[in-house]
């Protein structure tokens, strides 16, 4: 598929999601905070979480601004897997 017709989906797609991810990013902080008051550690769980999606989120936003050619995710690579699996099954 056209790099266009990527970038124009990801802008759709996380233009939508944009207000769940902003959400979900500031109940982990504060999800982060309590348990570092409390436990006086980190979550290990949550900072896994935490790089994961920051991580995924700036593949994103470097792709949509022409940064990087690497595809966040990589849609022809899933369903040739899907294809493969179904053909062997």
């Amino acid at each position: 598929m056209d790099r266009l017709a990527f970038v124009v989906l990801y802008i759709i797609v996380f233009g939508l999601l944009w207000r769940f991810i902003a959400v979900l990013l500031l109940v982990v902080i504060i999800l982060q905070s309590l348990h570092r008051v409390i436990a006086a550690e980190n979550n290990g769980t949550l900072l896994t979480f935490s790089e994961g999606l920051g991580n995924f989120l700036l593949r994103v936003l470097h792709y949509v601004l022409y940064l990087s050619d690497e595809k966040p995710i990589d849609f022809d690579a899933f369903f040739s897997q899907k294809k493969g699996k179904a053909r062997s099954g």
